[in-house]
């Protein structure tokens, strides 16, 4: 319950603030979207359908060869990761060295083959 008094008291003074800021992200979309719905309309779509398709293409095939490369690399280290593990059990620690050897030299390999290639 309120306590009568003689002072009257200021109500407080309810005010809206809008914050402005700077989305530079936001604005960067903006004008990709912009420039490119300006392409579209400049280029005859035939000629826009062709060229997405080839795009396209090349894409998906680039894909598939980084997809297989991979694939190849990965059977490859699981093979020397398998051998190293029966020729520890088979001949011992001499195995075991060789292996710990081979697989950091065929991680370099690849690694350098793959720099070269990008």
């Amino acid at each position: 319950m309120k306590i009568p008094s003689l002072v009257r008291l200021p109500k407080y003074n309810k005010f809206t603030y809008e914050p402005r800021y700077y989305d530079p992200v936001k604005e960067e979309v903006t004008e990709r979207a912009e420039r490119i719905r300006r392409e579209v309309e400049a280029q005859p779509s035939e000629e826009l359908r062709g060229r997405l398709q080839a795009e396209w293409k090349q894409a998906q095939s680039r894909q598939e060869t980084q997809a297989k490369q991979s694939s190849v690399s990965q059977l490859i280290f699981v093979v020397l990761f398998f051998f190293t593990f029966v020729g520890f059990i088979f001949y011992g620690n001499n195995a075991l060295y060789l292996g710990l050897i081979l697989i950091p030299v065929y991680i370099f390999l690849r690694v350098r083959q793959m720099r070269q290639n990008s």
